[in-house]
C-alpha cells in the first residue's frame, strides 16, 4: 500500500489521482492520504485520508506501524509563495521547521523500525541552491547554499534522506523539484496571478495585472510531469536524488505571453509591472533523471498556461451563473 504525506496539496492530489488510475489498471494495493487535523474535514479530499500532527513522532510512528506501507511519498510543506514577501516570521519559520524537516525525521526512524523495505521519495526544492554571478545549473548532489528558510528546511531533511540511505539501508530518496505549475496551484503563485488575471480580463472583470518584475526568470514546468518523475523515482531500481525541473530558463514575459495568448489578447496590453530586472537564476540538470528513469518533462510552459488559463474560465464562467 501506498502513503501520500501532504494529499490535500497541489503536488498530493495530482499523484494521488494518478496512482487511483495505475491502481484501477494494475490492480495494485490501496492509497491512502496523510493530511493536516484541521484538513481532515475537506469535502473534496482526492482519496481515503487519515490525520496526523507531525510534531508529535509518536503519532507519525503510530501510523508507519498500523500501515506498514510499501511505498510513502512526503509532499507535505509549509512555505511562501516565491512572489511573496521576504519578512523573517518565527511562527512561519516553526511552521516549516516541523513540516519540511522533523515530520521527516520522523518518517525515517518510523520506518527503519517498522517497514524497512519501503521506498520513500520526498519533495525536496530547487530553494537549496543560489545561481551566484550567473545562471547556474543544478544538480541534486551539488553543493547546497539555501536561498531562503524554507530551503534550509529542505536541505536538512535532504541530509537525513542521505544519511537513512547510506547509512541505514532504507530505500529513501529525493526529487528536488523546481517550480511546477498547474490548475491547483494556490492563486499566491504567479502562474496562478497570471492565469487567473488572463481569464477575467477576457471576461470583461479586470483591465489589468501587476506583476513585481517582469525581467524575472526561472525554471518553470508543468505539475503532472513532476508528479510523473516522483513516482519513476520511487519505481526506480536503486533510491536516489534527482533535480526535477523543464532544464530550462523561462521568463515572466513567456508566462504572461502564454497566459494572454490562451485568450486571444495581448499581455502587452494587460500586464504592468514594478520592476524589470534579469538576475542570474538556477535551472534543473535534468540528463541524471533522464537516464536513470528515462523521465523527461512532456508539456510546454505554453501548455501548461494554456490549461490553467482554461481552468480559470471554467470556473469564473461557472460561478457566474
Amino acid at each position: 500500500m501506498t502513503l501520500v504525506f501532504g494529499a490535500a496539496g497541489q503536488d498530493g492530489r495530482l499523484l494521488v489521482h494518478r496512482l487511483l488510475a495505475e491502481n484501477r489498471e494494475r490492480g495494485q494495493g490501496r492509497v491512502i492520504g496523510v493530511v493536516r487535523p484541521e484538513t481532515l474535514a475537506l469535502p473534496d479530499l482526492p482519496c481515503p485520508c487519515v490525520a496526523v500532527n507531525l510534531a508529535d513522532p509518536a503519532a507519525v510512528d503510530g501510523l508507519i506501524a498500523a500501515f506498514k506501507p510499501e511505498r510513502l511519498f512526503y509532499l507535505a510543506a509549509v512555505h511562501h509563495s516565491s512572489d511573496g514577501p521576504s519578512v523573517p516570521d518565527p511562527g512561519l519559520q516553526q511552521a516549516m521547521f516541523t513540516t519540511n524537516t522533523a515530520g521527516v525525521h520522523g518518517v525515517l526512524a518510523a520506518l527503519k523500525q517498522h517497514a524497512p523495505a519501503c521506498r520513500l521519495v520526498y519533495a525536496a526544492s530547487s530553494h537549496m541552491y543560489r545561481p551566484g554571478a550567473v545562471n547556474r545549473m543544478v544538480a541534486a548532489g551539488d553543493a547546497r547554499d539555501p536561498i531562503n528558510y524554507y530551503g534550509l528546511t529542505k536541505s536538512w531533511a535532504m541530509e537525513a534522506i542521505g544519511f537513512a540511505r547510506r547509512h541505514q539501508g532504507l530505500a529513501a530518496g529525493a526529487a528536488v523539484l523546481f517550480n511546477h505549475e498547474s490548475p491547483l496551484r494556490p492563486e499566491s503563485f504567479l502562474s496562478r496571478k497570471l492565469s487567473i488575471a488572463a481569464a477575467r480580463i477576457a471576461l470583461g472583470l479586470d483591465r489589468e495585472v501587476a506583476v513585481r518584475n517582469i525581467g524575472a526568470f526561472a525554471d518553470w514546468f508543468d505539475a503532472e510531469d513532476a508528479v510523473d518523475a516522483i513516482i519513476r523515482l520511487a519505481d526506480a531500481g536503486a533510491p536516489g536524488d534527482y533535480a526535477i525541473g523543464a532544464g530550462r530558463l523561462s521568463g515572466v514575459r513567456d508566462m504572461a505571453a502564454a497566459a494572454f495568448a490562451a485568450v486571444g489578447l495581448d499581455w502587452a496590453q494587460h500586464v504592468s509591472w514594478e520592476a524589470d530586472v534579469t538576475r542570474p537564476a538556477v535551472y534543473a540538470d535534468i540528463r541524471p533523471a533522464q537516464d536513470d528513469l528515462k523521465w523527461a518533462p512532456r508539456h510546454s510552459l505554453s501548455d501548461t498556461m494554456r490549461r490553467m488559463v482554461k481552468a480559470d474560465m471554467a470556473r469564473l464562467t461557472s460561478q457566474a451563473r
